[in-house]
């Protein structure tokens, strides 16, 4: 990977990085105004027991809190473990994330948001032994808590599964276009650092931890052990928590799902169209449910506009879906149906 260039490293010449044995893991984590919760992911994840060298990289992306000065104490006290980059502007969230994991050293890097945390002081080892022992797989993860910061109440994210029962499950590329996000939660990822690549179009990707998923799902298995280990914050400041839900989002997640068909030569195809399609109909969906007047009529023809050029149509009942969602057949019946009621439809 890149070398970072030795100013934007903190605490530790780049004299000393190079003569160090490289760690077999690399924790990953990108801030921003994070002061109100990075100490508890640090604390995460200097508290793991594992028998491997271990680095943990930070990139802050030019905060204005105090998260900049939390990380230099870290970093002073931990200065063999602890590297920081400080960015000296506001890169954004893609380009800080590549970055961040473009400057890991490890054979596998463990992604850590900054406002999430590890509960399991064994985490790091048992995913470390169940990627060397299957060769094959490219990405572990485990189950997590979501914490609603605001009440403080927790829920398993897998609810829908027994607790903690240690089963593996192992995913392949045409079931991530369709599995829900959450199965493999980002802050509980370990991946093969080999197997990370970053094409042109990954700057520009609506949420980088999804496209990362399909991209590292061409190189292997994707796993998936049902064992708690960390918790996944949701807070007003959660770059995730205020934009999932936009018609925005749901165009992003199209060109995501286009960018990949065409990144891995045209592969699964089936799986790409019902991707592609669903997304597109998602977002006519969420512009029915939120807005109104010209807003609504614009966005429309946006959307109408987009699933002209994107809509994958394959066989006759693809046809019949498209002229049922984009000829204003079902935007009709939705619209009579959402009037004073933003939920409806």
């Amino acid at each position: 990977m890149p070398d970072v260039a030795c100013p934007t490293i903190k605490n530790v010449s780049c004299a000393k990085m190079m003569n160090r044995t490289l760690p077999e893991i690399s924790v990953c984590t990108t801030t921003f105004n994070s002061s109100a919760y990075i100490r508890e992911a640090i604390e995460g994840v200097l508290a793991q027991d594992v028998g491997v060298e271990i680095e943990y990289v930070i990139s802050d992306d030019c905060s204005s809190d105090e998260t900049p000065e939390i990380l230099d104490e870290y970093a002073g006290k931990y200065p063999d473990i602890i590297r920081i980059l400080h960015q000296p502007g506001n890169i954004g969230l893609n380009s800080n994330f590549m970055t961040a994991v473009r400057a890991c050293r490890g054979k596998y890097i463990a992604l850590l948001d900054g406002d999430d945390y590890w509960i399991d002081p064994h985490k790091l080892q048992l995913q470390y032994d169940f990627l060397e022992n299957h060769p094959d797989i490219v990405l572990c993860s485990t189950a997590s808590l979501k914490l609603y910061q605001q009440s403080g109440v927790y829920e398993r994210s897998h609810c829908y599964l027994p607790a903690n029962t240690g089963e593996v499950k192992v995913f392949d590329t045409a079931e991530m276009y369709k599995l829900e996000p959450f199965w493999l939660p980002t802050h509980s990822l370990l991946i093969r650092a080999k197997s990370v690549v970053f094409p042109d179009w990954f700057k520009d990707v609506v949420y980088v931890d999804r496209a990362l998923r399909l991209i590292l799902s061409l190189d292997g298995g994707l796993a998936f052990i049902n064992r708690i280990t960390c918790v996944y914050r949701l807070h007003d400041s959660n770059t995730s928590s205020d934009r999932h839900t936009s018609p925005e989002v749901c165009r992003g997640y199209m060109h995501t799902y286009r960018n990949f068909y065409h990144y891995s030569g045209g592969r699964f195809q089936s799986d790409a169209s019902k991707a592609i399609n669903h997304s597109l109909c998602e977002e006519r969906r969420r512009i029915l449910a939120s807005c109104s007047g010209t807003d609504r009529v614009k966005h429309l023809a946006g959307n109408f506009l987009s699933a002209l050029r994107h809509f994958q149509i394959l066989k006759p009942r693809d046809f019949a879906e498209f002229v049922y969602h984009f000829l204003f057949i079902k935007s009709l019946l939705l619209y009579s149906r959402s009037e004073g009621h933003p939920d409806a439809g």
